[in-house]
């Protein structure tokens, strides 16, 4: 197997790239990235005789010389602007790489005949918010994007179904809850809190703290992607969840009882503020992740305290 990954020097990407390297079947790795503001480029990858990198962009047309030189036959396609209120303040480099990029990827794959494998990975915010009373999503829940980064998962994801539906192309879809884990990018909430109490900054927190994420570890989600990669139904959509629903003010408090317990360190008395809400900030996310645990049997998510506990460590 010669495997193209899109974005593997991302944060889920990067640790989707360590576990494929691990695996007999695999060949080789053939990491498409652009090494924008998010990107890992330190990362050195083992073995290396199976990894190879190139520095390009997903709506590139020279990505057709690379399917031809590595004759790709699979792709996992990762590589997103994914930061929504980035999207807020310029959602252009959204519509560019999420949707263009996407069709570029598709249009590219689909002239190979030889082409066997399409693994989109998408995000469940595509399903818009829920309130705190109502079911989890589930495959069959309605798109309704309430970001503009949403949107442009949301569209790319439409635009993989319909060239599954009318081409018969070798897709397959899925939608996975927030992650966390080394690597990420301090700009987002869990690195953002645990470097803010490093260096005795108050942690912002939008709103009262009281929107709902349901968050699963990077490593899982990596292991997840392998499962539908390597036995996944061509055609269809798999939702991966961390059956761990948090508000935001009681996720920072859990990181702060943690990194306490790792560090001793003096926190400070005004060691969060509440900051005025993001625009849109969606109130709930969940993920009914049964059918999908149900399916792949041999796949466990870990045990959220201790999966933290590495997530500081790495941070600190």
């Amino acid at each position: 197997m010669n495997i193209l990954v899109t974005g593997g020097l991302g944060f889920i990407g990067s640790h989707l790239i360590d576990q494929l390297l691990q695996l007999e079947q695999v060949e080789k790795v053939i990491n498409i990235d652009s090494c924008t503001y998010a990107a890992n480029e330190n990362l050195k990858f083992k073995p290396k005789n199976k990894y190879i990198h190139h520095k390009l962009d997903i709506n590139d047309q020279k990505l057709n010389c690379i399917f031809d030189m590595h004759k790709i036959s699979y792709v996992i396609h990762l590589a997103a602007e994914s930061h929504v209120d980035n999207s807020i303040d310029d959602s252009t480099p959204f519509m560019q790489t999420n949707i263009n990029g996407t069709h570029n990827l598709l249009k590219i794959c689909l002239k190979n005949k030889n082409f066997k494998k399409f693994i989109h990975v998408s995000t469940d915010e595509v399903f818009g918010s829920l309130n705190f009373d109502e079911q989890s999503f589930k495959e069959t829940s309605p798109y309704k994007p309430n970001s503009p980064y949403a949107a442009s998962k949301a569209a790319s994801d439409l635009i993989v179904r319909s060239f599954n539906k009318t081409y018969g192309f070798p897709s397959i879809i899925t939608n996975c809850s927030n992650n966390f884990g080394p690597r990420q990018h301090s700009e987002k909430i869990i690195p953002k809190s645990i470097l803010n109490l490093k260096n005795k900054i108050p942690i912002p927190i939008y709103g009262n703290g009281s929107n709902v994420r349901d968050w699963i570890f990077v490593k899982d989600h990596a292991k997840a992607l392998i499962e539908v990669f390597l036995n996944g139904s061509v055609g269809k959509q798999y939702l991966i969840g961390g059956n761990n629903e948090l508000c935001n003010l009681r996720l920072v408090n859990i990181i702060k009882e943690e990194y306490c317990n790792l560090t001793n360190d003096n926190i400070l008395d005004d060691w969060y503020s509440f900051v005025g809400d993001r625009k849109g900030h969606d109130l709930r996310y969940s993920i009914d992740y049964l059918p999908f645990s149900n399916e792949f049997t041999d796949w466990k998510l870990s045990d959220f305290r201790e999966s933290i506990r590495d997530t500081i460590k790495y941070y600190i």
